[in-house]
């Protein structure tokens, strides 16, 4: 072994050198005692350190905060399969050091550097903290599938801030990796990567009676508990606008006579917001077997109006 591995200082090193001592054996050979009087006692403490003789502690490793690296390409390269290949090699190294922190990360950054103009800047947001270097890596590719590049790339950066604890998945009784539960999240990272994060989003219940106003946008899993209004049989279909139906003595049409099936049902709120209403609603039923969720003003014109569609 080299004396260079044994992390001498660079004065301790060259005088062994100079008289042909080159390497670990060399250094155990030499008589102790000519040794302790000839040499810097530093030299016998670090040769009982490698054997063993003495403590040797050291401190633990501790993986940096963030992740962050950067990968030269070979030349400048325009299409996005080669890209993948040198992005998968960056992923692995990140999938490694999660490992090391026992984490996961739900937000990844990556920075296309082009040689003339500025970076492209492309963020990965995730439903759940991940470090599978396979389902990142199809993450980006559906990513840069709707990404036009300005120009070719030379080199590919990927920086990790904020890691998440993430406890390792356990195989189940027929080897299989991960739950069910998860496919759902990973469809979503997926729709998201293609469409765009405002594409995709999640729906829950808002305390409101007016039908245009009992739902809100929300984020992915999220437990609609705070909506305490227990509503009759709604369309999961709203139009918007709602549209204005024809009327024949009264009795609304859309291609042909609605029969009223159920309701009234009267929604009068939201005088609190300048957005109030004043409606009955009415299950109706079409002659070809349709069944729509319409409404009639109660006040000025008194119209028919078609304002949902039962599946």
């Amino acid at each position: 072994m080299p004396l260079a591995f044994l992390d001498l200082p660079a004065r301790i090193e060259q005088d062994l050198r100079s008289v042909g001592i080159e390497r670990f054996g060399d250094c155990v050979r030499l008589p102790r005692d000519g040794t302790a009087r000839r040499t810097d006692p530093r030299l016998l403490a670090c040769l009982d350190r490698a054997l063993g003789k003495r403590a040797d502690p050291r401190l633990p490793y501790t993986p940096p905060p963030i992740f962050e690296r950067r990968l030269s390409l070979p030349g400048e390269i325009g299409d996005t399969e080669t890209l993948l290949i040198a992005a998968e090699r960056l992923l692995l190294e990140l999938s490694g050091y999660l490992q090391t922190r026992a984490g996961g990360v739900q937000t990844l950054e990556w920075h296309l550097a082009h040689r003339r103009g500025p970076a492209t800047r492309l963020v990965l947001e995730l439903v759940a903290p991940s470090r599978d270097a396979a389902h990142l890596l199809l993450l980006l590719r559906e990513r840069l599938a709707r990404v036009a590049l300005v120009e070719a790339v030379v080199y590919l950066g990927i920086r990790a801030r904020h890691i998440l604890p993430l406890a390792p998945s356990s195989p189940d009784l027929y080897g299989e990796q991960g739950v069910a539960g998860g496919d759902w999240r990973a469809l979503v990272e997926r729709l998201r990567s293609r469409l765009g994060r405002e594409a995709v989003q999640g729906l829950a219940l808002a305390a409101d009676h007016r039908p245009e106003r009992a739902w809100r946008i929300c984020a992915l899993g999220e437990s609609a508990a705070e909506a305490s209004l227990h509503y009759p049989r709604r369309p999961l279909w709203l139009l918007n606008p709602p549209q204005m139906l024809q009327s024949v003595t009264g009795v609304p049409w859309l291609d042909g006579k609605l029969h009223l099936a159920r309701g009234p049902e009267r929604i009068e709120s939201g005088w609190w917001d300048g957005n109030d209403i004043a409606r009955d609603y009415f299950e109706a039923l079409h002659p070809s077997g349709a069944c729509y969720w319409i409404y009639r003003e109660l006040r000025e014109r008194r119209d028919w109006y078609l304002h949902g569609v039962f599946a």
